[in-house]
């Protein structure tokens, strides 16, 4: 049996609500963008998070590296509590946590060559002794992402959009981490290139045992390389399980409709689409209960109370209500048959 592997970072009750500006005589308001989220990342695997526009994926990294301070909830990482940490040592912390952001020409400096992009963490963090050590790591970064190293002199415009997806990788690289955070890092990205891209993470997380976050709307991607899956809503994760268990044998509503919508060319891999009603509720004023409630065609009374997080089997987290009802009559059935 594969021994377990260790936990590198551990999120509990995360919150991040941004306050609206009202009157002083008004009760004052939020925009709950994440709202009580809870996981845990292992070493060297990939946790893909998906969910519709605005449910708050890319809110949730930025507060977990605290680009953004977090409302409420504790961070852990390597079993340290960073929740509070100083600007040193959190800065020293940063350097085993970087991130890719969806867009790489916004990203990157248009002025600095990608050269100099490169080598500003290594400034930064004091890597290196020389300039000509950090020189010799740039090239060898542009070598490890695939370009040239004759390009270090050129700048971010000069290059496709999939070169300065590489030039954002290296960046990420050079303080040598331990965890990166992906945020849409493809989806900017043609087909073709897109694919590129997915390999080269992929190599990339075995040569230097990587450890992943990534985030993403597009399911297809999600399902090629990621080893477990957080579904998000309003939020909250509504499920969470490993790839086989999503794509395989997903039990919260809000997935099975999102997994019909993947296009598909095979007729008999085609599933029945299932079309959501309504709208999504306001993060100001999020429903009572199980968030998907309002929209969700398996809806009851039950639902509008608080739900819970259940393990369905094997480590399969689910929030639905329905999923409970199913879990106590499944234990009833074995009693009585015992």
């Amino acid at each position: 049996m594969e021994q377990e592997r260790k936990t590198l970072l551990r999120v509990r009750d995360l919150r991040q609500w941004f306050p609206i500006k009202k009157w002083f005589f008004e009760k004052p308001a939020y925009v709950k963008a994440v709202d009580g989220v809870s996981f845990d990342l292992r070493e060297g695997e990939t946790l893909g998070v998906a969910g519709e526009s605005g449910c708050g994926k890319s809110t949730m990294i930025r507060s977990v590296l605290r680009l953004i301070e977090p409302t409420g909830g504790t961070l852990e990482y390597d079993g340290r509590d960073i929740t509070h940490l100083g600007g040193s040592d959190m800065r020293e912390l940063r350097r085993n946590m970087q991130i890719v952001f969806q867009d790489p020409y916004s990203s990157l400096d248009s002025r600095w060559t990608v050269g100099a992009i490169i080598e500003e963490p290594m400034i930064i963090n004091r890597m290196f002794g020389s300039a000509q050590e950090r020189k010799a790591h740039v090239a060898r970064l542009m070598r490890q992402v695939g370009l040239p190293e004759s390009y270090v002199g050129r700048y971010p415009h000069e290059f496709s959009g999939g070169q300065r997806q590489r030039v954002a990788i290296a960046r990420a690289l050079a303080t040598n981490p331990r965890l990166l955070m992906c945020d849409e890092a493809v989806s900017a990205l043609d087909v073709s290139v897109r694919a590129q891209i997915l390999n080269l993470l992929e190599e990339l997380q075995q040569e230097l045992k990587l450890t992943y976050v990534f985030v993403s709307h597009d399911l297809s991607v999600i399902e090629h390389i990621c080893d477990r899956v957080a579904i998000m809503y309003l939020g909250r994760i509504v499920e969470l399980g490993t790839k086989d268990q999503i794509f395989g044998d997903c039990r919260h509503p809000y997935t099975k409709a999102l997994l019909s919508a993947i296009p598909t060319v095979d007729d008999g891999a085609r599933r029945e689409r299932i079309l959501l009603e309504g709208n999504i509720p306001s993060p100001v004023d999020p429903p009572e209960g199980c968030r998907f409630h309002t929209r969700c065609p398996e809806a009851c009374e039950a639902c509008r109370q608080d739900q819970q997080m259940i393990d369905v089997g094997d480590g399969h987290l689910v929030c639905c209500w329905r999923c409970t009802e199913r879990e106590e009559k499944e234990k009833e059935n074995l009693h009585v048959q015992r």
